[in-house]
C-alpha cells in the first residue's frame, strides 16, 4: 500500500485502520486487498445506481487518485483516499446532473465512503467539451459571482503551508464566474487533489481556472472570454494561472515529485510581480494630476492663484501621461 502510485508519500506520517495521518492533516482510509476480487463486489450493498454483476477484476493501473480497474463492461476507479463526493454528486443531484451529462462522462454507480470510494464508469467514455459545460452551467444557474475575496485566501492558506517564496494576490473583473468545483483527468470527471483537500477545499472555482488547467484557453476565451476579464493588472489568465501552478506544486510535493516545468514558472513570478509593481506605481499618477489639476481650478476661482493655466495643462497632461504608461507597462496576457 504504502508504495502504491496513490500513498502521499510526500507528507505522509502514518496510517491506522480507518485514517492516513499527514504533516498536512488527516484524511480517512479504505483499503482491503479483496476489492481486487470478484468476491468483494459480490458482497456490497452501500453502492448506488446500477451495481454490474463482476465476474473477474484485472488491475489496469494506478495513479495518484487510486486504481483503476477492467471489470468487465465497465471500468472502475477506486479511490483508497475519499476526498469528498465531487463525482457522485454530479449523478445524485438531479438539477446539476441535467447540466452536465450530455459534456462529460459519468458514472454509472458508486460507493461512498467518506466520499467517492468506487466510481464505476462505461468503458467508452465521450470528448470532454468544456464549452457546451460551461453554456449549460450558466444557463442552468449552477454558476456563481465573482469571489476574489475567498479565491485569494485560497491561494495564501497554500502560500503559506508550502512556504513558497510567492504571494500574489490579484482581483479579478467582474465579468470572472464561478464554477462548481469539477476535476476532470483524462475525460471523466476525477475526486478532486488530495492536496486540495488537505490544504483548501473551495466548493465553487472560476471557469477561466478551468479552461487553463484543462489547456484550452483559445478555444474557451473565443466563446466567453473578453479583454477585462485576461487582462493581467485585473488578474486575469496570469493570477489563474499562478493558481493552477501553485496547486500543481502542492500535489507534486504531496507526493514526492518534483517537476521542472512548474519550478521554472514558479521562479518568473517575482518577475511578473516586479512589473505589476511599476505599473501600479506609474498608475498612481492618474489621480494625482486629476486631483492637482481640480485643485488648481479651485483656487484659481477663489482668487488665488491667477496664472492658472499652465499649472492646470501640466497636472492633466501628467494624469493623461500616467494612463497612457500604465497601460503600455502592463504586461500583455498573451505572452504570459
Amino acid at each position: 500500500m504504502e508504495g502504491s502510485s496513490w500513498w502521499p508519500v510526500g507528507i505522509a506520517t502514518g496510517f491506522d485502520e480507518t485514517s492516513v495521518f499527514t504533516k498536512w492533516g488527516s484524511l480517512p482510509l479504505h483499503w482491503d486487498e479483496a476489492i481486487l476480487t470478484p468476491k468483494w463486489w459480490s458482497e456490497q450493498s452501500d453502492y448506488w445506481g446500477r451495481w454490474p454483476e463482476v465476474k473477474f477484476v484485472e488491475k489496469l493501473n494506478d495513479d495518484e487518485y487510486g486504481i483503476w480497474c477492467d471489470i468487465g463492461d465497465f471500468i472502475a476507479q477506486i479511490i483508497p483516499i475519499p476526498t469528498g463526493n465531487h463525482v457522485s454528486r454530479l449523478v445524485q443531484n438531479e438539477k446539476l446532473n441535467l447540466a452536465v451529462k450530455e459534456y462529460v462522462t459519468l458514472p454509472v454507480a458508486g460507493i461512498n465512503r467518506s466520499g467517492d470510494f468506487v466510481l464505476i464508469f462505461p468503458k467508452k467514455s465521450k470528448v470532454f467539451d468544456i464549452i457546451g459545460l460551461h453554456k449549460s452551467l450558466i444557463s442552468s444557474q449552477f454558476t456563481t459571482p465573482n469571489d476574489e475575496l475567498n479565491w485569494n485566501s485560497r491561494l495564501k492558506k497554500v502560500e503559506d503551508k508550502l512556504k513558497t517564496n510567492t504571494l500574489w494576490r490579484a482581483p479579478h473583473h467582474k465579468s470572472t464566474l464561478g464554477m462548481p468545483r469539477l476535476n476532470i483527468v483524462n475525460n471523466r470527471p476525477s475526486p478532486i487533489m488530495i492536496s486540495e483537500k488537505l490544504l483548501t477545499e473551495v466548493e465553487h472555482l472560476p471557469m477561466l481556472r478551468q479552461a487553463i488547467e484543462l489547456e484550452k484557453v483559445d478555444e474557451w476565451n473565443t466563446e466567453f472570454g473578453n479583454n477585462s476579464m485576461m487582462r493581467t493588472s485585473t488578474g486575469g489568465l496570469a493570477h489563474m494561472t499562478y493558481d493552477v501552478m501553485v496547486m500543481a506544486h502542492a500535489q507534486c510535493r504531496a507526493f514526492g515529485k518534483t517537476d521542472s516545468k512548474i519550478e521554472s514558472y514558479l521562479a518568473k513570478v517575482d518577475r511578473i510581480q516586479a512589473d505589476l509593481g511599476i505599473m501600479r506605481l506609474v498608475r498612481m499618477g492618474v489621480p494625482f494630476g486629476l486631483v492637482c489639476a481640480i485643485f488648481t481650478l479651485w483656487i484659481n476661482r477663489a482668487g488665488m492663484f491667477e496664472s492658472w493655466q499652465l499649472p492646470f495643462i501640466v497636472f492633466l497632461s501628467m494624469s493623461i501621461i500616467s494612463w497612457i504608461a500604465y497601460r503600455i507597462l502592463e504586461p500583455d496576457w498573451r505572452q504570459l
